[in-house]
């Protein structure tokens, strides 16, 4: 008798559980992120017009971008010179200011926490605020009202 087989398949119930779970991430950013990218790839080797069915050109279209375009090399090398400062500065900025809240007392700390996070939850709490109470009948709580007679 095989002692080792409860403990697998248990083992095998559980990850089939963990990828459940995993399954609606995946199928959405599969759907919204890899497929795009991978057909974006593949419509960059076409002459593509939205009218006609893509012809097959290869490396035609990098080869003009790169040598023929002067609009797409500046924009190019102001995009890396972007990156390139904005990035790692952007990172120790975010670095700093986190670590001078952190050193502050309890009570200033959670000021300035909400102080920085105001914007970006403002922001979505707007957008629900006006799909929930919208001031027509189109607002999910103000057409509930209307149906009902309030």
């Amino acid at each position: 008798m095989d002692t080792g087989t409860k403990p697998r398949r248990r083992s095998h119930n559980r990850d089939r559980q963990m990828y459940a779970l995993i399954a609606p991430y995946f199928i959405l950013f599969f759907a919204f992120t890899v497929l795009p990218v991978i057909s974006s790839i593949v419509i960059s080797f076409t002459d593509f017009n939205m009218l006609q069915w893509p012809n097959f050109v290869g490396w035609d279209n990098y080869l003009r971008l790169f040598l023929r375009d002067d609009t797409f090399i500046i924009a190019l090398r102001n995009t890396i010179i972007f990156a390139v400062m904005v990035g790692p500065l952007g990172y120790a900025l975010s670095f700093t200011v986190a670590w001078v809240i952190n050193e502050l007392n309890p009570k200033l700390r959670a000021f300035m926490t909400l102080l920085f996070f105001a914007p970006s939850i403002s922001g979505a709490a707007f957008m629900i605020w006006g799909i929930l109470f919208s001031g027509d009948r189109h607002g999910w709580v103000n057409g509930w009202m209307i149906r009902t007679g309030l």
